[in-house]
């Protein structure tokens, strides 16, 4: 008669270490059968085939007994069984289905990582940790899988020896579980992943410290940084023989913000900062110089006013200007040598370069080096011309703050200017031959600052120049306009003073509106009126002794920015 019958429940039996033998000298395993009772029996038998590799199978074993409860000790591998009972006259009745186990090998002895270990690496990216266990005896080969914190599986590889060296991204928790196989590939018992471990990853990537304003400031901000659980920050002060002097620390810091509970005296500071994880070495400290400025007040005006600063100052020692003019401009010229005057209305523009530093971190003093280029538009016998010419000066600056207004600026330098000459023949059109008057002298400017906030602000300025030095005058064009030279050349004279420099003052005046359009670049613009002059006496003329001037006059679009380094 036929019957059914519980599952197999496999109880582990203890492995030892050896060279791996054959299936009959290995260790057997205990387990249990429970079969479902049948009422009217005398017992049960049961018939068990091993079954080898390549399907091959072993004589049948018979066991008999008088309970539902079988119990027997197999060596691992592949198994055939099915059961039958005995009547009250121990007749036997048929055969259940056969089915199919396997008695598996016990699991391995993890050595190493051990749990709860902590792997050290120095790497930041993956490092090769190694695998070891206790062999298994009747094993072939191992299953490695390797799980993330979450239980998912990172990899699955399959070893022969009882060690092995896996890469792995650092910074993670790790459990591994091993499978010990037989040959024909069944698989034995697997550990529990109870068994977690720590990669520690190597130096973290310092944070990146924010902008710090120059002024007496107790809040420090930084950018995010996805690794760092906490965050260490100290500030240090220079004392007057350069060394650098403990001020302030804060350790254990979430978040990418912190008010210090310090004030900061006037002097010149530096802040350090660290980021720290549990998975991570801490990182190096990055650093970031400021100073708080010396306004004889630390009241909260005073320190709004340095605030305001920053929508017109780049607030760094060494710092570049690059700026642009675009008008339509009048322009004049008188020449002595052929009797007219020539005017009319052209386009102009100018592009300025320039670069300037401060003597010291907060120091009055300052120089600017800066170079023009200019180009006109003039119409020339039907057709547009374009006449270019180029400006020079080194400025020596100094600026003085206004406690609560702003901050003035004084240049006083040397300026090298060239600027066009045109002549018209009489009865024709103009005629431009490159014929330009250079010339050079001293420079005054002021500037007034004045900051609404942090981001907005607006500067007037004014500027004088006069021509005292003649470098060049043109009067070696002249045989270009069929006038014999006659006059001292290159701002040269003779005894009656030919070819002598007239001074001449050019001056400007403007308003410009300021914008920080990030840390350190400052925008500005806004309008800009301008008057160029320059001149030179000349004996050469149809009239006798005269002076060849040239004037450009304009009402500018100004666009500047300034960036500190």
């Amino acid at each position: 008669m036929k019957m059914s019958w519980m599952s197999l429940i496999t109880i582990l039996t203890l492995s030892c270490l050896f060279s791996p033998r054959s299936y009959a000298e290995l260790p057997r395993r205990a387990l249990e059968l429970e079969l479902e009772a049948v009422t009217g029996v005398s017992g049960y038998e049961i018939q068990v085939i091993r079954i080898l590799e390549n399907n091959k199978r072993k004589p049948p074993v018979l066991f008999k007994i008088k309970t539902t409860t079988w119990r027997a000790k197999l060596v691992p591998g592949r198994y055939e069984l099915r059961v039958r009972s005995l009547d009250s006259r121990e007749v036997p009745g048929e055969w259940s289905e056969s089915q199919d186990f396997i008695v598996k090998l016990p699991p391995a002895t993890l050595t190493k990582p051990s749990t709860d270990e902590v792997v050290m690496s120095d790497q930041t990216e993956k490092e090769k940790v190694n695998f070891q266990w206790q062999p298994v005896e009747g094993a072939e080969k191992y299953k490695l899988r390797i799980l993330d914190s979450k239980g998912s599986m990172v990899l699955e590889t399959m070893e022969k020896d009882s060690s092995v060296r896996v890469e792995l991204p650092v910074g993670k928790t790790y459990s591994w579980i091993l499978i010990p196989v037989m040959p024909g590939d069944l698989e034995g018992e697997a550990n529990e992943p109870a068994n977690p471990f720590q990669l520690h990853g190597g130096k973290l990537k310092p944070p990146k410290i924010g902008a710090v304003d120059d002024t007496n400031t107790e809040d420090f901000e930084w950018a995010e940084h996805s690794l760092a659980d906490e965050f260490s920050i100290k500030i240090e002060k220079r004392d007057l023989k350069g060394n650098w002097i403990a001020h302030y620390e804060a350790n254990k810091i979430s978040g990418t913000k912190h008010k210090t509970d310090k004030i900061l005296p006037t002097g010149k500071y530096r802040v350090l900062l660290s980021c720290v994880s549990k998975m991570w070495q801490e990182s190096e400290f990055s650093m970031k110089e400021f100073s708080t400025r010396d306004l004889g007040t630390r009241a909260p005006a005073a320190i709004e006013q340095i605030k305001a600063e920053a929508s017109y100052d780049s607030k760094s020692r060494i710092f570049a200007v690059a700026s642009y003019y675009f008008s339509s401009i009048d322009f004049s010229s008188k020449n002595a040598d052929v009797g007219n005057e020539t005017k009319f209305n052209a386009i102009s523009g100018t592009g300025r370069l320039g670069v300037g530093t401060w003597f010291g971190d907060d120091s009055k003093w300052g120089a600017l080096l800066t170079a023009d280029l200019s180009g006109i538009q003039i119409a020339n016998s039907g057709s547009t011309q374009t006449s270019t010419y180029a400006s020079a000066a080194i400025l020596g600056v100094y600026r003085m703050r206004l406690e609560s207004i702003g901050q003035l600026r004084f240049y006083m330098g040397l300026d090298y200017k060239e600027l066009p000459e045109t002549v018209k023949k009489p009865g024709s059109q103009i005629q431009i031959v490159q014929r330009k008057i250079t010339t050079a002298g001293p420079s005054l400017g002021v500037g007034f600052y004045h900051g609404f906030s942090q981001n907005i602000g607006i500067q007037f300025n004014l500027g004088l120049r006069h021509s005292t030095l003649g470098l060049s005058t043109p009067e070696s064009a002249r045989s270009a306009l069929g006038i014999s030279p006659n006059g001292g050349n290159n701002g040269a004279t003779d005894s009656s003073g030919h070819g002598s420099n007239i001074g001449r003052v050019s001056y400007q005046g403007g308003v410009l509106g300021s914008l920080k359009l990030k840390t350190g670049l400052v925008g500005f613009l806004g309008y800009v009126y301008r008057v160029e002059n320059a001149a030179y006496t000349t004996t050469s003329g149809s009239r006798g002794i005269g002076d060849n001037s040239v004037s450009l006059t304009g009402h500018y679009l100004n666009l500047m920015l300034e960036y500190g380094f």
